[in-house]
């Protein structure tokens, strides 16, 4: 801008030129987004399918010489579950996540008292009272809190005044 005003030009004129010289900023944005996105793990999404199918194989030969008495369908429900494993990561892939920050207290509250729903509420398996029923579907809570709470802490913990001691404790 400088060199537009040593030139004779105004000060609104050196402004447009020298945002005409940087260009537009959406086609920079675009730009910077293309060269700066991740890519992906080729090699650990290939090890994670190879070993996925050789374990769905396994169940399916188990399953067709009948060594299963109390799993008739092992085969079936692992394949379902799998293929809604891989919806449900790719999913994630596309997902912007930093959406959910503004909700993380939400999130850290809600994960507490599913907790506590189970602790009072849930399904005894094999004597842990940790699971819960979600429709068809029967899930060990206790197995995914921690990690709905490290997701929830990372949110709250990223807008936090590290500055001063007592705000620690006062939250």
């Amino acid at each position: 801008m400088e060199e537009y005003l040593q030139q004779g030009l105004s000060e609104k004129e050196a402004v447009k030129q020298a945002l005409a010289q940087m260009g537009d900023a959406d086609i920079i944005g675009k730009q910077l987004d293309l060269v700066h996105k991740p890519k992906p793990e080729w090699t650990i999404l290939l090890l994670s399918f190879l070993f996925v199918n050789i374990g769905l194989l396994a169940m399916y030969f188990i399953q067709k010489q009948s060594l299963l008495i109390y799993d008739s369908i092992l085969f079936e429900k692992s394949l379902l579950y799998s293929l809604m494993s891989l919806i449900f990561i790719i999913g994630l892939y596309f997902f912007d996540y930093r959406k959910l920050e503004r909700f993380s207290k939400h999130f850290y509250i809600g994960t507490l008292l599913i907790l506590i729903f189970t602790v009072f509420w849930g399904i005894q398996v094999k004597g842990s009272n940790s699971w819960l029923a979600i429709g068809p579907f029967i899930v060990n809570v206790v197995a995914v809190i921690p990690f709905l709470f490290i997701a929830a802490l990372a949110g709250i913990f990223n807008k936090w005044d590290w500055s001063s001691p007592l705000k620690l404790v006062q939250g």
